[in-house]
């Protein structure tokens, strides 16, 4: 029997498996199972599954089949075999007993030819548990207590018929593996690039992915793993459109949770966890570059970071990295961000700056952003306090911008550039310079009676030629001044030049209220200078002007003493005379009246 026919001959499908095609035509030569004719041969199963060249010769010999077409589900390989025109992995075929379709094998009863019993064969698709339903009736395909199908109808034939499931439409899930299977024609892009196993099992994540980003949010497991039928089914929906619908959910799904994850890698959670160990896996190497250039785009990494493979440059950015490279604050960066309309809505309806955002899309506007610094900003960097910058922008001696009318606060911002070239200035000019005898501004402003914004003029003006600093670092609260200079230019006139309100009550003999409304009814010119002392603005008339009044006014107190008559008979005498003071005064403001007036009644 080892080397001749046998006397029945059987036909081989193609999608049939060597082992089921061997119980078929055990069966049809009057063995009673498959288990007696792998004895009575000495071939065990094991050879029939991997079918060798000893074991295919053989059993073409005795089928009268081809030997070549038994290799076409034999395993080979360890842990990845070739199955059909697939690559699968050998874990996920089925070893220990059957899945049937009883609709596909009451057809083959009906329609096959040859003994009733042999006509039924196991379609190879069966084996493979990626493919959950029939690819033909769309049924579950349903597991049975056997390992020999043949036998199994033997016995259980007239039962085949009894509560058969419902015929429904073929998943299409499973209508695409069984095609990768038995080489149905090419229908996704992108799936068809990878072997079949890579490619059910990113169908899986994919559709892990998308059901759990809607219920639970982000999990990096997949229940049930890849056994899990519903979220290959999902996926498969997904990918069968090919790169760019895998890319566009990916991008949405990104989008959705980025703002409530802690680490951002977690938004690829379970496909980051299932690739980590295929990195360098060259069946994987397509799913590994699509998902480490989706992450790139829509997550921030910096340069170095490992996502599955190394970053080479940062595409992303969040507040915080964006503040750090531009040098700016975080409340910067937002600013921006929204005003380039990267915002996220609370869920109290407020909107706010996204965490991430494409460092592309805003980089011109950041760099520009950076080249300006606000008031804060340019006082760290001069190393002064915010009252001498303040003093800088008023005298102009930095030059500076508001930002848009349009906005709730008007600010101002500083071009960096304008303050390099400010302590570059004061830099040239401490050249070769000692600081003998040279003071720092709060004690030149007490040495010359004189105030902060006098000196800060004079310094950024050049008119004061010994300008340093203490310290090795030029820091403005630290410049340091010659008083003996500062003195040449911040003396006033004589002090008698001008008179204050004090010099002006003992100049008019009156009081200070007197002068007060003097002053306010313009009969007294004033000028406002700084005190020679204090430095103080305050109010001064010149003395031109107070002899010019002089000259021409005369109170009535001054007319009483210098007639010696009485202030009261004088005023009634005046009444009398139809002769008024230059104002009618109240409370204690004296009477002032023209000389001119006066003068015929001999009192001037």
């Amino acid at each position: 029997m080892l080397g001749s026919k046998l006397a029945r001959q059987i036909a081989l499908h193609d999608d049939e498996c060597q082992v089921m095609f061997a119980s078929r035509l055990a069966k049809a030569n009057g063995y009673c199972d498959l288990d007696e004719f792998c004895w009575m041969t000495n071939v065990p199963v094991s050879r029939l599954q991997t079918m060798d060249e000893e074991t295919a010769d053989l059993l073409a010999t005795w089928s009268g089949v081809t030997a070549g077409r038994f290799q076409r589900f034999a395993l080979t390989g360890r842990n990845l075999t070739t199955f059909g025109d697939a690559t699968v992995r050998r874990s996920q075929l089925e070893m220990a007993g059957l899945r049937v379709c009883r609709h596909c094998l009451l057809n083959d009863l009906g329609t096959g030819q040859g003994r009733t019993v042999t006509r039924p064969y196991a379609r190879a698709t069966w084996r493979w548990r990626v493919i959950g339903t029939c690819p033909e009736h769309g049924c579950d395909l349903e597991a049975i207590p056997a390992c020999d199908l043949t036998a199994w109808i033997a016995r259980r034939g007239d039962a085949l018929a009894a509560n058969l499931p419902e015929v429904r439409k073929p998943e299409p899930v499973d209508v695409y593996f069984a095609g990768r299977v038995i080489g149905g024609a090419k229908t996704s892009e992108f799936l068809d690039e990878l072997p079949a196993y890579v490619a059910a099992e990113f169908c899986t994540v994919i559709g892990h992915i998308n059901e759990f980003a809607q219920t639970t949010g982000v999990r990096s497991r997949v229940p049930d793993g890849f056994k899990n039928t519903s979220c290959r089914r999902e996926g498969y929906r997904i990918a069968r459109e090919g790169r760019a619908s895998i890319l566009s959910f990916l991008s949405t799904h990104v989008s959705t949770v980025v703002e409530d994850v802690s680490d951002f890698t977690d938004v690829y959670g379970a496909a980051r966890r299932w690739l980590r160990k295929f990195v360098t896996d060259a069946d994987y190497r397509a799913v590994v570059e699509l998902f480490q250039h989706h992450a790139e785009q829509h997550i921030p990494m910096a340069v170095g970071d490992v996502f599955l493979t190394e970053v080479k440059e940062r595409l992303v950015h969040t507040i915080q990295s964006a503040a750090v490279e531009y040098q700016i604050t975080p409340a910067r960066v937002k600013s921006v961000a929204e005003k380039q309309g990267f915002t996220t809505t609370n869920p109290d309806g407020s909107v706010r700056a996204s965490r991430v955002f494409p460092r592309g899309a805003l980089h011109e506007y950041l760099v520009l952003e950076s080249q300006l610094l606000t008031t804060t900003e340019a006082a760290n960097t001069l190393g002064c306090s915010w009252h001498f910058l303040d003093i800088l922008l008023t005298q102009e001696h930095l030059p500076y911008h508001l930002n848009s009318e349009e906005c709730a606060r008007v600010y101002r911002r500083i071009k960096r550039a304008s303050v390099d070239n400010l302590i570059a200035w004061l830099t040239l000019r401490k050249e070769q310079m000692s600081n003998d005898g040279l003071v720092s501004i709060p004690k030149a402003t007490a040495i010359c009676h004189c105030k902060t914004p006098e000196i800060i003029s004079l310094i950024f003006t050049g008119t004061l030629k010994r300008v340093s600093w203490s310290g090795t670092e030029l820091q403005l609260r630290n410049l340091l001044v010659d008083p003996v200079e500062v003195l040449q230019h911040v003396a006033l006139e004589g002090p008698g030049a001008f008179m204050d309100v004090a010099a002006l009550e003992k100049a008019l003999r009156t009081t200070t209220a007197t002068v007060e409304e003097l002053i306010k009814l313009q009969f007294l010119q004033v000028q406002m200078r700084p005190h020679p002392r204090t430095r103080v603005h305050q109010r001064f008339v010149h003395p031109l002007d107070v002899e010019g009044f002089v000259s021409k006014h005369v109170s009535l107190s001054a007319m009483a003493r210098e007639n010696g008559r009485q202030i009261a008979s004088l005023k009634k005498a005046l009444d009398k005379e139809g002769i008024k003071p230059i104002f009618e005064p109240t409370g204690k403001i004296a009477r002032f009246y023209r000389r001119s007036d006066v003068r015929r009644l001999g009192l001037a």
